[in-house]
């Protein structure tokens, strides 16, 4: 449910080149991925359409944006089991409280729809490079531990 993780950046930069023949679907309000070309927008109420959409090719990096994620993931608890059209979900976090507490929104969530902890990846963001993660993420992992609805590698 946060903005400034690190979303977008993962998704064009990270899985996009990785992703043999991926296009990318942003999932936005504002026009954050004008020029981009290989990619289309949709909104969150659109999830209908994403689905469709899913069901005709094989490889797609879906970058759904803090403010359509609420839209999308309760219109993916209407479509039932549609989770399951999602190989992975990864759900990247900085060390601030406020985004840290916004992850777990999105973890409970994620689980609330069904997706299993297996099919949920955390990125650990914007972490200084002498910071000792266990401390920076110490919301999150306190939540994790309490309820494991994903597993937390910080190796």
């Amino acid at each position: 449910f946060s903005g400034n993780v690190g979303k977008s950046t993962v998704a064009r930069h990270l899985l996009l080149p990785r992703v043999r023949g991926a296009e990318l679907i942003a999932v936005e309000s504002s026009n954050a991925y004008e020029g981009h070309s290989r990619g289309q927008a949709l909104r969150g109420r659109q999830f209908g359409e994403l689905q469709e959409y899913l069901q005709t090719v094989d490889n797609v990096v879906v970058d759904v944006g803090a403010s359509n994620i609420e839209d999308l993931l309760e219109l993916m608890h209407r479509y039932r089991n549609s989770h399951e059209d999602f190989d992975c979900f990864i759900v990247p976090t900085v060390p601030a409280v406020k985004q840290q507490q916004d992850t777990i929104a999105t973890l409970a969530e994620l689980a609330r729809i069904g997706v299993p902890p297996s099919r949920i990846r955390l990125v650990f963001n914007m972490v200084e490079h002498h910071a000792d993660p266990r401390q920076a993420f110490e919301h999150l992992l306190a939540f994790v531990r309490e309820r494991p609805v994903v597993h937390a590698n910080l190796a």
